[in-house]
């Protein structure tokens, strides 16, 4: 899996936790389901790629 997959997974998590109500733990659960076996450094770059790509 790539880091944009990755990436693309957590904001899909989040946006669908947001469309349905759920409060900021319940997120934080999700992006930790969905980062859990991630590597450090690879969880470093979806941030960073996140980040670049987020539309402000």
């Amino acid at each position: 899996m790539t880091i944009r997959d990755i990436a693309e997974q957590v904001r899909d998590a989040v946006h669908t936790g947001v469309a349905r109500g759920k409060t900021l733990q319940q997120l934080d659960d999700d992006i930790r389901t969905v980062l859990d076996g991630v590597p450090h450094a690879d969880i470093k770059a979806v941030h960073a790629h996140i980040t670049a790509t987020d539309d402000h």
